[in-house]
C-alpha cells in the first residue's frame, strides 16, 4: 500500500477524461424542440400584462391559472432565456434588446431593501409580497445571471447578424409545429416538404436568399390549416411571427 501510494495520489490529482456527447438526428431534434417549447413560455408569458416580470409558474389542469408573482431568480433567468432564444435564432437582435430593456426598466421601478431585491413581487402591482424578506440564495442566482447576460451582451456586437443561426431558428418552430399537426392528425406534408427545402438552403445565405425564403415559408405555412386544435394554431401563428420579426431585421 505504501508503494502504490504515489501512483494513486497520481492518478487522483490527473484531469478526467473529457467525453464529447454526440446526440443522434432524432435526439438533437428532440432537445431542440424541447428548447423552442420552453422559449414559448417567456415569449407568451412575459410581457406588458406582468410588466414584463415572469410569473413563477402556470397551471393547465385541473383549471388554467397564472401564478403573478415572481422572484430575483425567476427575473435572471427570464432575462437569459431572451438571450438563449436569440441565440438560437428564435428571436432578432433589435427584439432582444427591446423585451430586455422592458424587463430591466420594469426591475429598475420595484422596491428594494438597501438595494437587494425582495424575494417575492406581485408581477401585476409590482408591490413585494409579504412576509418581505432578501434571500441570500435568489439574490446569488440573480447575480451570477446578470454576469453571464453582460458576457454575452458583450459579444453582439462582433457578432454575425444572420446567417445559419436563422435557419435553425426557423427549423425548430417548424419541427414544433410539425409535431403539433402530427399530433391532432392534420395533414403535415407541406410542413415536411417545406423542411426538406430550407435543409437544401445554401450554410451561409445571403440577406436578399433569407428574405426570400422566409416570405416563401411563410405564405406556405400560413395556407396550412390547423384545423380545431388550440397547439397546432400557437405554433403556426409562432412560425409566422418568427418568419415577420427576422424580415424586417433583415431589411433594415
Amino acid at each position: 500500500a505504501w508503494s502504490l501510494g504515489p501512483w494513486i495520489a497520481w492518478r487522483l490529482s490527473s484531469p478526467p477524461r473529457q467525453s464529447v456527447y454526440a446526440p443522434s438526428t432524432e435526439a438533437l431534434r428532440f432537445l431542440r424542440i424541447l428548447a423552442r417549447k420552453t422559449w414559448a413560455f417567456f415569449d407568451q408569458y412575459v410581457g406588458p400584462d406582468d410588466h414584463w416580470l415572469p410569473p413563477d409558474n402556470i397551471q393547465e389542469a385541473p383549471k388554467a391559472a397564472i401564478a403573478h408573482r415572481t422572484s430575483p431568480t425567476n427575473m435572471g433567468m427570464s432575462l437569459l432565456a431572451h438571450l438563449a432564444a436569440h441565440d438560437f435564432g428564435y428571436l432578432s437582435t433589435e427584439r432582444l434588446l427591446i423585451r430586455l430593456a422592458a424587463s430591466l426598466d420594469s426591475m429598475n421601478g420595484l422596491e428594494r431593501y438597501q438595494r437587494h431585491f425582495y424575494n417575492w413581487y406581485d408581477t401585476q402591482t409590482r408591490q413585494p409580497l409579504r412576509p418581505q424578506y432578501v434571500s441570500t440564495v435568489d439574490s446569488g442566482n440573480l447575480a451570477g445571471l446578470l454576469l453571464t447576460l453582460q458576457a454575452g451582451l458583450a459579444q453582439l456586437p462582433d457578432a454575425p447578424m444572420f446567417g445559419v443561426t436563422v435557419l435553425k431558428g426557423l427549423c425548430d418552430t417548424l419541427d414544433t409545429l410539425i409535431e403539433a399537426q402530427r399530433a391532432s392528425g392534420d395533414d403535415e406534408d407541406p410542413l415536411d416538404q417545406l423542411r426538406k427545402g430550407i435543409d437544401r438552403v445554401v450554410p451561409a445565405p445571403d440577406a436578399d436568399t433569407l428574405i426570400d425564403l422566409l416570405h416563401t415559408a411563410r405564405a406556405m405555412v400560413s395556407r396550412v390549416h390547423p384545423g380545431g386544435d388550440e397547439d397546432s394554431t400557437y405554433w403556426r401563428d409562432a412560425f409566422n411571427r418568427q418568419c415577420i420579426d427576422w424580415t424586417e431585421e433583415l431589411q433594415r
